[in-house]
C-alpha cells in the first residue's frame, strides 16, 4: 500500500461534536431496535445522515456512494463500510424514528445538547416557514399518522407546490430548543397555541425565566387566555385586528412624547434604523377575561420593505379608482352649471381623504339635438343644439405632506407584552428582545441553503417527517458550532482566521466549516494516519470548537460513551 493524502474537510470534526452532544446515544435510547439484528445503531445512521447534510447532502439512496469517498473508518470505526449506510438501512432508521415520535426524539436531543452547552433559556423566539415539495407523498401508515402534505400559504411564493411547515423555537443565539414539522396547511395561530402548551411541558424548570417572543399570529383572544393560564411572559406584535392597535397609534401621534431608543443592533450595516417609542397600559378583553397589557408604540426611521410595497400598491389602486370615478362623472350631462359643479364638489368631498388632488372644472358644451321633422335636412338648414354642462376633472398632484405623514405612520408598529413592570422590563429591552426575532429567521435561511440540505428525496410522508427532524438536528448542531466559535472569540478577545486570509470575531457556520478544507490527512502504508499541517491548518478553530485534531487520525468505537 502506497502513501496517499486526502483533503478531509469538516466531517470528522462534525462527527465528534455530534457525539459530544449525545445525539447518537439519545436516538439509540429512544427508538426500538435490536442490537443483535442491526449492524449499525439508529443513532449511528442519524450521525451518518447529519454528516452528509453538512457535507452538501446527497439523496438518501446515494448516501452510501458519498461514504465511498470518505475515510469511513475514522468516522464510524474500523469495521464500518459504506454499504452500512445504504438507502434501505437509513430508511428503516427513519421508520423507527417515526414510530418513536420524531418530535419527541428531537426535543430530547435538543434539550440534552442545550444543557451540555449551558445554553441560556431566557428569551426564546418562535416562527414558522414552509418547505415546498414535489410528488404525491401517499402515506403507508394504517392510521395516517404522518403529517399532511398539502397546499397552503407558501412563504417561498410557490403556491403551485405542496408543502409541509417547519416551526422552530430558538434562544437569542439561534440555538433550536423546540422543533416542529407539521401539516402543510396548518395556520400559525394553531401552531402558536401548540408551542405555548409545550413550552410549559418541556421547560417547567426554566419557565420563570422564559420570555416567549413571536409574531402577531400568536396574539389571539384564545391564546391570550392560554398565556395567562400557563403563566408565560411574552412579547409580540399587536395585530391590526385588535381595535387598540390603531387607537394607541393615534394616541401616540397626538401625544407626541416620543422617547429615543437609538440604533438597536451592534451591526449598523444590518439595521441602521433609528427607533423611538411611547408606551401605555391598556385593558384588552380576551375570551374569558379583561387584562392589562403594556402596549409599546414603536416608530422606526426606516419603512419596512413590505409595508413600503403595500403602500405603493395601495397608492396606485387609489389613483386607478379615482380615474375610473372621474371618467364616469365626465360622461354625465347636466342641464345647468350649478348641478355640474355640485356633482364635482360632491366627488371631491367623498374623496377628501384621498392622497391625490382632483383637478379640473365645469365646462359648457354645445350638444346637437335630434331633428323633430322627418326626412333629409336641407344643406343650409342649421342643426338644433342646446348648451349642456360636464364636470371635466382628472387626478391631480400627490398630496406630498399627507403622503409623508402616512409613511411616517406606516413606520409604526405596536408591541404587546404582559410584563407590566417598566423598571424590571424597560421598553427599550422589550423592543430589543423583539427585534432579535431575526435569530429564528436566520435559522430558516440556513436550513434552506441548497449547499446545506437541498431537497427532500424520500416519498413516504412518514419517512419525510422523520427526515425533517433530522434536518432540524443538523440546524441545531450548526448553531452550536457557530456559538462555540463566537464564544471563544468573545472570551479570549481574539479574532479567528477564516478562508480568504480574513479575521473575524463573529464567524458564520459556513466560514467555520470551510476552514476545515485545509485539513489534509496522510495515510501511511501500514494504515496509520497523520496530519499534514500547512500555514492554513485551522489550529485556532480547533481550539475554539473544543475539538482535538486527533479525531482525524484516530479510529473510534462505533458508539460514544462520554
Amino acid at each position: 500500500m502506497s502513501v496517499r493524502a486526502y483533503s478531509a474537510g469538516p466531517a470528522a470534526m462534525i462527527g465528534q461534536i455530534i457525539r459530544e452532544l449525545g445525539i447518537v446515544e439519545t436516538v439509540d435510547n429512544m427508538v426500538r431496535w435490536d442490537p443483535e439484528q442491526c449492524k449499525r445503531s439508529p443513532g449511528t445512521h442519524v450521525l451518518a445522515m447529519l454528516i452528509n447534510i453538512f457535507m452538501g447532502r446527497t439523496a438518501l439512496y446515494r448516501v452510501d456512494e458519498f461514504y465511498e469517498l470518505q475515510d469511513i473508518a475514522v468516522l464510524f470505526g474500523a469495521d464500518a463500510s459504506a454499504d452500512d449506510f445504504n438507502d434501505s438501512a437509513l430508511g428503516r432508521t427513519l421508520d423507527k424514528i417515526f414510530e418513536a415520535g420524531p418530535k419527541r426524539v428531537f426535543g430530547a436531543a435538543a434539550l440534552r445538547a442545550a444543557l451540555k452547552e449551558d445554553v441560556e433559556f431566557g428569551v426564546v423566539h418562535s416562527d414558522t416557514t414552509s418547505w415546498s415539495l414535489k410528488g404525491l407523498y401517499e402515506s403507508s401508515s394504517p392510521d395516517d399518522e404522518a403529517f399532511f402534505i398539502a397546499h397552503g400559504y407558501n412563504r417561498d411564493h410557490r403556491p403551485d407546490l405542496k408543502q409541509f411547515n417547519y416551526g422552530l423555537v430558538v434562544n437569542g443565539e439561534g440555538i433550536p430548543l423546540l422543533g416542529y414539522a407539521s401539516d402543510g396547511n396548518e395556520s400559525d395561530k394553531v401552531w402558536n397555541r401548540r408551542v405555548i402548551e409545550e413550552l410549559v411541558e418541556g421547560f417547567t424548570d426554566h419557565l420563570t425565566d422564559l420570555v416567549y417572543v413571536a409574531d402577531s399570529a400568536a396574539v389571539t383572544k384564545g391564546n391570550l387566555d392560554l398565556i395567562a393560564a400557563k403563566g408565560i411572559r411574552f412579547i409580540s406584535r399587536l395585530p391590526a385586528t385588535f381595535a387598540q392597535e390603531q387607537e394607541v397609534k393615534d394616541r401616540a401621534w397626538s401625544d407626541g412624547g416620543w422617547i429615543d431608543a437609538g440604533v438597536l443592533t451592534e451591526n449598523p450595516k444590518r439595521d441602521s434604523a433609528f427607533y423611538r417609542y411611547q408606551e401605555y397600559v391598556v385593558d384588552i378583553a380576551a375570551q374569558t377575561a379583561v387584562r392589562p397589557y403594556r402596549l409599546i408604540v414603536v416608530h422606526s426611521s426606516s419603512l419596512d420593505k413590505r409595508k413600503a410595497k403595500t403602500l405603493e400598491k395601495n397608492l396606485l389602486k387609489q389613483r386607478e379608482e379615482l380615474e375610473a370615478q372621474l371618467e364616469q362623472l365626465s360622461k354625465v350631462e347636466f342641464a345647468c352649471e350649478p348641478d355640474a359643479r355640485a356633482a364635482l364638489e360632491r366627488v371631491r368631498s367623498e374623496n377628501r381623504d384621498a392622497l391625490y388632488m382632483i383637478a379640473g372644472d365645469v365646462q359648457a358644451e354645445e350638444a346637437i339635438l335630434k331633428r323633430r321633422r322627418p326626412g333629409r335636412p336641407r344643406k343650409d338648414e342649421p342643426l338644433p343644439t342646446k348648451t349642456i354642462f360636464r364636470a371635466r376633472a382628472s387626478v391631480g398632484d400627490l398630496k406630498e405632506r399627507e403622503y409623508a405623514e402616512l409613511r411616517l405612520r406606516a413606520s409604526c408598529f405596536v408591541l404587546i407584552t404582559n410584563m407590566l413592570d417598566e423598571e424590571e422590563h424597560p421598553a427599550e429591552k422589550v423592543l430589543r428582545d423583539y427585534k432579535e426575532q431575526t435569530a429564528v429567521e436566520l435559522q430558516f435561511k440556513a436550513i434552506k441553503e441548497p449547499e446545506f440540505v437541498g431537497a427532500m428525496f424520500v416519498k413516504k410522508p412518514e419517512r419525510l417527517e422523520a427526515l425533517a427532524y433530522v434536518v432540524l438536528l443538523a440546524a441545531m448542531v450548526r448553531a452550536i458550532i457557530q456559538r462555540r466559535a463566537r464564544r471563544y472569540a468573545e472570551i479570549t478577545n481574539e479574532e479567528l482566521p477564516i478562508p480568504g486570509k480574513r479575521m473575524t470575531k463573529r464567524p458564520t457556520a459556513r466560514m467555520i466549516l470551510d476552514s476545515f478544507d485545509a485539513v489534509v490527512v496522510v495515510i501511511l502504508p501500514d494504515g496509520s494516519r497523520m496530519l499534514s499541517e500547512s500555514k492554513l491548518f485551522p489550529h485556532k478553530m480547533f481550539r475554539a470548537l473544543g475539538v482535538s485534531p486527533s479525531v482525524y487520525v484516530t479510529i473510534p468505537r462505533e458508539t460514544w460513551d462520554p
